[in-house]
């Protein structure tokens, strides 16, 4: 996957469920693209080798706090 593609694929989850793409989703999905790419390279510093890094299950519970599936969990609302 390349940037251009990574950054289509997050701006468009960002302007989600909307089809119509605005100037702070863009905004967003650089925000996004810099924390991460800063968490990368944190890793790296401490000796992760990045190809290990895998924050799927990290990603299904914090959608399953968002759905209500964990309960007892905060949402941070």
């Amino acid at each position: 996957m390349t940037y251009d593609e990574l950054y289509g694929y997050i701006v468009n989850y960002v302007a989600s469920p909307h089809t119509t793409i605005t100037e702070n989703d863009h905004r967003r999905t650089c925000l996004i693209l810099g924390a991460f790419m800063e968490f990368i390279l944190d890793c790296q510093e401490e000796g992760v080798d990045a190809n290990t890094i895998d924050i799927t299950d990290f990603i299904h519970e914090k959608l399953d706090i968002l759905e209500g599936k964990c309960p007892g969990k905060n949402t941070g609302k």
